[in-house]
């Protein structure tokens, strides 16, 4: 006689809405940091740089929504 017990369904938290407004909000804080440090003529280069880290972390966060 075996006594297994089905495991526990994970229900997801993140909203679409609380993701649109973590992206957001890492948009707006990698944007903040980027015009902080000094970078000389090329300040493309940090809203570049922002943007990617950006990208990076909202590929994250929806990848964590989807599971």
């Amino acid at each position: 006689m075996s006594t297994a017990t089905a495991a526990p369904k994970l229900q997801p938290t993140i909203t679409a809405r609380m993701l649109t407004v973590f992206v957001i909000g890492d948009v707006l804080g990698a944007g903040i940091f980027a015009l902080v440090g000094e970078v000389g003529g090329a300040i493309w280069t940090a809203f570049l740089l922002a943007g990617v880290l950006a990208l990076f972390t909202a590929a994250s966060y929806s990848e964590l929504v989807t599971k």
